[in-house]
């Protein structure tokens, strides 16, 4: 494999990673191992599961994919769909497949070790478009932890979408986010190989150094929120001003985001808004939540096993959005390092730069939709 075909397959994985399974990264109070099972068949994009093995222990995760599974998913028409593993230990769905509005689908999949598992079974739901996305500048967005003073601004990113009439509807937003990137790696008490673009100790160097990407870079944020809303008291009217993300005010270079809206099951929603609940009362979903949450899927010969995370059904409508920073000059900037990069000094075949490196975080292709 040539080193093109090689970066085209790296990408189509990281496409996948961004877009096929929920971003939301739990750390669970265990003491055990738990199976955890993540993703979504979706109408309009590629269908991709995570199952992993996931252990915390004092705020510190443990989470490995279980590798060599024989997965599959059960459409309601009696059609079988075969997941292939990728070298993530990811489950993926051929490319053609494509989820469809008012069809079931049931993940079932047998670990190396001859455990059945299989969720409940999902319809998938249909979800109204996005109307309108738009920002609004909140110089104050960032306050310090006494809520006294201003640590960073924002843009605030709202959408407006139409609830459909005489149903009940369930509602789940993502998003990502593009910024341009200029520092690619940091090395601290020590120097960049520019050979092997490895951060190397440097017995004459205690300090930190940050070095520029040798070519265009993006680096790609994503939630750590979940957004979920039923439309108990909306039924039938307006989604207005839907608030989605807070921004910091990175830089005054514009940035791309992209707004994932998502029709989701009720059960999907309890499930979704039980972990919003517990992630609030414990700060973050990077935090350790007090217990782990039970999702739909089961172990078919024993059910006394707790299996982590969902498996879901549903439609999806997304829309991408620049955010223009231009013109904010009484904006407290918050840069990316969280400080101002410090460069190694110039000398004679010094610093190294560093190339950019695809990951779920990083992608050297400008996206869609960059200004």
């Amino acid at each position: 494999m040539n080193y093109k075909q090689l970066l085209i397959s790296i990408l189509l994985i990281i496409s996948c990673l961004i877009g096929c399974v929920g971003v939301y990264d739990v750390r669970y109070e265990l003491s055990a191992n738990i199976v955890t099972v993540d993703g979504f068949v979706r109408d309009n994009d590629l269908t991709s599961i995570s199952i992993r093995l996931s252990q915390s222990y004092q705020k510190s995760l443990s989470d490995k994919p279980i590798k060599g599974c024989l997965a599959e998913i059960l459409v309601g028409n009696g059609a079988k769909i075969k997941l292939e593993e990728n070298e993530n230990g990811l489950y993926v769905a051929p490319n053609s497949f494509r989820g469809t509005v008012g069809q079931t689908y049931q993940l079932r999949f047998k670990t190396p070790d001859g455990k059945d598992y299989q969720s409940t079974v999902e319809k998938l739901n249909s979800v109204s478009s996005i109307q309108k996305i738009y920002q609004q500048f909140n110089q104050k967005g960032l306050l310090s932890a006494d809520g006294k003073n201003t640590v960073g601004s924002t843009f605030d990113i709202y959408i407006d979408t139409n609830d459909p009439t005489n149903q009940k509807n369930f509602y789940l937003w993502e998003w990502s986010q593009w910024e341009k990137l200029y520092i690619c790696i940091t090395c601290q008490n020590g120097t960049l190989n520019g050979t092997t673009a490895v951060c190397e100790p440097n017995n004459f160097s205690s300090v930190t150094y940050d070095y520029v990407c040798s070519g265009d870079c993006y680096g790609i944020l994503h939630n750590s929120k979940i957004n979920v809303l039923a439309d108990t008291y909306v039924n039938g009217l307006p989604i207005v001003g839907r608030l989605i993300a807070q921004t910091p005010y990175y830089s005054k270079q514009g940035s791309l985001i992209e707004v994932r809206q998502y029709g989701v099951s009720a059960t999907a929603y309890d499930y979704y808004k039980l972990l919003s609940d517990q992630s609030e009362t414990t700060g973050t979903l990077t935090d350790t939540p007090p217990a782990a949450i039970i999702g739909n899927v089961r172990n078919i010969n024993d059910p006394t096993e707790n299996i982590a995370g969902y498996f879901g059904a549903a439609s999806m409508a997304k829309t991408r959005f620049w955010i223009d920073r231009n013109g904010f000059n009484d904006g407290v900037i918050v840069p990316l390092l969280g400080r101002e990069p410090q460069l190694e000094p110039n000398t004679p075949f010094r610093p190294p730069t560093m190339p950019c490196l695809p990951s779920r975080n990083r992608t050297p292709i400008k996206p869609d939709g960059w200004k």
